[in-house]
């Protein structure tokens, strides 16, 4: 079965979600669980050598039948790498907003070579800079463990941020409570003593990822980058009512920002490892009617309302090479090892 998107047919198993409804926000989340182990997490030592970890040949032809000739600048920011888990989520981050906007922009005259991408200098935040008729589209994006996550809104007066990370404890910390401590430049003090209250390392570990993602993901809604002071921002969770945790800029309330707070689980190439879930929050704003969905949500729960669409990695680059056409007869042939 094929189904019409604005500029070409593609296959009903190439991923692609229906054109999501209303304004937003929405949130794709892309698995790349299957590179998120060795030897993809390590150092690619053998790059240049001629003889690449499995299928990272196959992944360079990508990179230049995909990015190349539409951004040579976006193809070698993807290389620049040492690991190969983040030249894969560097790729998927910019394959997702041009499917995004070819999809859901409701343009019929753009290509994909037509998508024209920069970044805020302060904060260094993406954004559509041509063409100037698909920018009422917002974007953000965040990446961390299995997940590779875009959010959008289609509000023209609502900018998104947001954040996605794996609940689990950095390898160079103890407990959750010397995470805390490590944190603790970042968190104001009445967030801090919240976290540790709960006298429970698992849950002090879920209370800190769920002040880090509210604050991470605001903060990249309103453009600022990591050297803002993130105590100014302060999200009350103890406070937390039916509109979801309070939040306050300098002590003063901050009402104009709704949050998407849903939990994934883990990559289907570790679940088998019983490995964590993540968090995924979005920020929507100033305009709270951009989307109050401010109730945890659930992976399945969110999907059902149209607020996720979950894509493996295959799924973006069939995507990916059916709205950019490309000949792949141009390219180099991959280097065969020899032993």
């Amino acid at each position: 079965m094929w189904r019409q998107t604005n500029l070409v047919l593609l296959p009903s198993s190439s991923g692609m979600p229906e054109a999501a409804a209303g304004a937003g926000p929405f949130v794709w989340a892309v698995d790349v669980s299957q590179w998120n182990c060795a030897p993809y997490t390590q150092l690619d030592t053998a790059r240049g050598a001629g003889c690449p970890a499995p299928g990272m040949a196959q992944f360079e032809q990508d990179v230049d039948a995909l990015l190349l000739p539409h951004d040579p600048e976006a193809a070698a920011k993807v290389r620049r790498y040492l690991r190969p888990i983040d030249r894969v989520r560097s790729l998927v981050a910019r394959l997702l907003p041009r499917i995004m906007y070819l999809s859901e922009g409701g343009a019929t005259s753009c290509a994909w070579s037509d998508l024209r991408f920069a970044e805020e200098p302060e904060g260094k935040r993406p954004y559509l800079a041509a063409p100037k008729d698909l920018a009422s589209i917002d974007y953000n994006l965040s990446h961390d463990g299995d997940w590779v996550v875009l959010a959008f809104t289609r509000s023209p007066s609502v900018r998104v941020g947001v954040d996605v990370m794996e609940i689990s404890l950095p390898r160079y910390e103890e407990s959750s409570a010397s995470f805390c401590r490590t944190m603790e430049l970042a968190m104001t003090r009445a967030e801090r003593d919240w976290m540790l209250s709960a006298n429970d390392d698992a849950v002090t570990l879920s209370r800190l990822y769920d002040v880090w993602t509210y604050k991470e993901a605001f903060t990249k809604a309103i453009g600022k980058g990591l050297g803002f002071d993130f105590t100014s921002v302060e999200v009350a969770f103890w406070e937390e009512e039916q509109g979801g945790p309070r939040l306050r800029i300098q002590n003063i309330p901050e009402t104009r920002y709704a949050f998407t707070r849903i939990s994934i689980p883990s990559g289907a190439m570790r679940q088998s490892q019983s490995a964590p879930g993540s968090r995924i929050v979005v920020a929507a704003g100033p305009n709270a009617a951009a989307g109050d969905h401010s109730v945890p949500l659930e992976a399945e729960e969110a999907k059902a309302k149209g607020i996720l669409h979950m894509w493996s990695f295959d799924e973006v680059l069939r995507t990916s090479k059916a709205l950019a056409p490309v000949s792949y007869t141009h390219l180099t042939l991959p280097t065969i090892c020899s032993v």
